[in-house]
């Protein structure tokens, strides 16, 4: 934690070191949660036992922005412990903090630091980040560019061998820069970004071999609004090049995201695609490439209560290692909204669960959850809120989710 306070104070010098001696607005908000159900396979492995379980979510907000300038706080935590015989406590923790300062109306310059950890059964990550970036944005074009650093510590269980963790966790930095530009259209937005970056590693990995590499890496996005559809992906060219080919074959792959959102009365749809390419632990695999397809809907059944459904497809190819990991998800979820504004919530999912050389598994999940918002600086106005359907707390499922993401691209 005094990481985490030391990378906020150094984020907020660059958004408040010009500041002009004008008004400034700050909103802050908190949301609390407790959550606690039962789940048949809480570590995803094939015979898994059954497990209770309890949880917490914390979640922080704040925003202070002034004419020129803004600074921007995110902290978010959650945990969830079960049986002491069937799997150790799985937390996530992360913190991001933005300063952002105008140099002029179209010119810019953008700060970030942030850090995240997490810990479960098959995964122990760190991760500390910090980005300095300049936008250009007028009316019919934007630029921008971007250098960032990443060190990160990572660990993972083998489990297609049902392995344990590594002695020592693998220590790398990535050093990264981004470049691009889009134009704006009637019909959205446009644009071309190239992505140059360099992984290096503490020391050759656990069989000795060298996972130092660079990657290139040229993008395709665009978002556009047609009506109430809401449309934004990219398209990009994954190029790595490996150190020592004798260790690890070069990396070439097409990789792509698209978002679509639909509002239709009080019905609201949404679908994700993702391919995306991350780092691994894993012996003879220095990349995974996880491919990933989520469908959502939710309907307001009043203004105190919503329902919803949603179905996942993952799967993770740890190249080099010719070993595939598959999963799919589906389940429904009820939300209402309690006196005090407090929102409960019901979950049931059940998930298929299929690593390559072993029998595939189905396992299930009953979660009951209850989280209340607190508005600590800039309260919403009173009735806002009160006739507000409540957001439908998503499912965290070990093997489904994860908080490792690729650089942004936009």
């Amino acid at each position: 934690m005094r990481r985490l306070i030391i990378l906020a104070v150094i984020a907020a010098v660059p958004a408040n070191a010009e500041e002009k001696k004008n008004s400034a607005d700050i909103t802050a908000a908190a949301t609390i949660g407790l959550r606690g159900g039962f789940d048949t396979n809480p570590i995803d492995i094939l015979d898994g036992q059954a497990s209770p379980f309890a949880g917490q979510t914390l979640s922080f907000e704040m925003l202070r922005a002034t004419s020129d300038s803004t600074l921007s706080i995110k902290a978010d935590s959650g945990a969830n412990v079960y049986s002491t015989t069937v799997s150790p406590p799985q937390s996530a923790h992360s913190m991001t903090v933005e300063g952002r300062v105008a140099l002029k109306d179209d010119f810019g310059l953008r700060g970030t630091m942030s850090a995240n950890t997490e810990t479960g059964f098959s995964r122990q990550s760190t991760n500390a980040l910090a980005r300095l970036r300049a936008d250009y944005d007028t009316k019919d074009f934007r630029a921008f560019s971007s250098i960032e650093t990443k060190i990160s510590s990572l660990n993972e269980r083998n489990i297609f061998a049902l392995g344990g963790f590594l002695p020592d966790p693998e220590v790398f930095a990535t050093f990264s820069s981004l470049t691009g530009g889009a134009v704006k259209t009637k019909f959205g937005e446009f644009g071309l970004s190239l992505l140059l970056s360099h992984v290096r590693y503490a020391r050759l990995d656990y069989i000795g071999l060298q996972r130092n590499h660079n990657r290139i890496q040229p993008n395709f996005f665009f978002n556009s609004q047609l009506g109430p559809l809401n449309l934004e992906g990219s398209l990009s060219y994954f190029n790595a090049r490996f150190a020592s080919t004798w260790d690890f074959a070069n990396i070439q792959k097409v990789l792509y995201t698209g978002r679509a959102k639909l509002p239709i009365g009080d019905f609201s749809f949404e679908a994700v695609a993702s391919r995306t390419m991350l780092d691994t632990t894993l012996p003879f695999s220095a990349l995974v490439m996880s491919t990933a397809y989520d469908l959502r809907g939710t309907y307001k059944l009043s203004p105190t209560s919503a329902i919803g459904a949603f179905a996942r497809w993952k799967q993770d190819d740890y190249l080099g290692l010719d070993a595939v990991t598959t999963a799919y998800l589906f389940g429904v979820e009820y939300g209402y909204r309690l006196p005090m504004d407090l929102v409960g919530s019901l979950t049931v999912a059940a998930r298929h669960t299929k690593y390559q050389g072993q029998p595939s598994f189905w396992s299930g999940q009953v979660q009951v959850g209850l989280q209340r918002r607190f508005d600590l600086m800039g309260a919403a106005e009173k009735s806002a809120v009160a006739t507000a359907a409540p957001t439908l707390p998503s499912i965290t499922m070990p093997t489904l989710s994860s908080s490792r993401r690729a650089p942004d691209a936009s």
